[in-house]
């Protein structure tokens, strides 16, 4: 019955605009304009049509009716041609997706809407200075852009820990280790592969259809100097993403080494028991050089922090760089990407000390 409904409405607004198109030839412009107006009663969110209108308003003297047609088209047809890209994600035509949003922002150069659909696929790529470029030119014309602003403090790591579905606050701490620390982990990893075992799960048992490389739970050695270092900034980072009033607790870590075709799917760091002290988790990456690696990156999916609610297609995606600190809330839902290393060897791995702040137990929990 709908379908039938809908298809009724169609034939009646394409009647329209050749309605409307014969009498614009004609010069018949009030004729024209209310064949127009009749076709987006029946198709509403026909873009094409509201710039036929806008036209014919135009040559009215109607430049305010116009203007505002036109704007209504702009968004209407970004709108459009950024959800048939993001319908692409997750089908064998997923990489046209990217490109599709590209072209949207070249078509509407001052639209914020356009900049920041492109934004969302440029940070869902891991291009996040790419990203933040894009929403800025967006910005500069329409300032008040709030889709944009709201991007614009998640990529350059302003954004707080809020409720809803939203873009995963981070941090990046570039640099995090000096010259000597590096080089004494580094040398750590290397002469010691065989306290590594396969990686296990919260069930503490390895599934390598979920979770694929080595570990040394509770860091081994490396936790005797490294959690430290954490630890002493605890408080200031649990502080920066907007948590009030928190009793910092313990700081754990585990050293991981991801190689070729190793993984870790969607998942969080909170849970049951102990897992719920979690509150900011962190990654630290480190390696040789040159990385014999790529891959590997961390995605991390738009999240309902409350509740564990995310969408599959947005995220904001981090590349493993060198002696950088990554830090993100426990409960956002993240997962590492597929890590390619050609020569298989244990010194090219993906080096990582995975880790939490944790929050103090409370003392009259049971």
């Amino acid at each position: 019955m709908a379908d039938t409904a809908m298809t009724n409405s169609s034939d009646a607004a394409a009647l329209l605009l050749l309605r409307g198109e014969s009498a614009e030839r004609a010069g018949d412009l009030a004729g024209a304009q209310f064949a127009y107006r009749a076709a987006l009663d029946q198709l509403p969110g026909h873009f094409a049509t509201r710039r036929k209108l806008a036209e014919i308003e135009r040559q009215l003297g109607n430049p305010d009716q116009a203007a505002a047609l036109r704007r209504e088209a702009d968004d209407l047809e970004i709108r459009e041609r950024l959800d048939v890209a993001w319908a692409l994600i997750g089908t064998p035509l997923q990489q046209k997706s990217s490109a599709m949003a590209a072209r949207v922002a070249a078509d509407f150069p001052t639209q914020a809407a356009a900049q920041c659909g492109h934004a969302e696929f440029l940070r869902r790529d891991g291009h996040i200075a790419e990203a933040i470029a894009a929403l800025q030119r967006g910005l500069a014309v329409q300032p008040a852009h709030g889709p944009s602003l709201a991007l614009l403090d998640t990529l350059q790591q302003r954004a707080k820990i809020a409720p809803g579905l939203r873009p995963v606050p981070f941090r990046l701490l570039p640099g995090f280790l000096d010259a000597q620390q590096h080089a004494r982990l580094l040398a750590y990893a290397m002469a010691n592969e065989a306290q590594m075992t396969p990686s296990a799960v919260q069930s503490a048992r390895p599934k390598p259809d979920w979770r694929r490389s080595r570990i040394v739970y509770g860091g081994g050695e490396i936790a005797e100097w490294f959690a430290p270092l954490v630890a002493q900034r605890a408080q200031a980072i649990v502080a920066d993403f907007g948590y009030a009033d928190f009793p910092v607790g313990s700081v754990g870590l585990d050293w991981v080494a991801s190689n070729d075709g190793d993984f870790y799917k969607d998942h969080v760091d909170t849970g049951p028991g102990h897992y719920a002290l979690r509150a900011i988790s962190f990654v630290y990456y480190f390696n040789r050089q040159p990385r014999g690696f790529s891959g590997g990156e961390l995605a991390l999916y738009d999240t309902d922090l409350d509740n564990g609610g995310f969408n599959a297609a947005y995220r904001t995606m981090l590349e493993p760089l060198d002696n950088r600190l990554v830090l993100f809330p426990s409960a956002a839902r993240h997962e590492i990407l597929p890590v390619r290393c050609p020569s298989r060897h244990f010194a090219d791995s993906r080096f990582t000390l995975n880790g939490w702040i944790r929050r103090a137990a409370d003392p009259g929990a049971a």
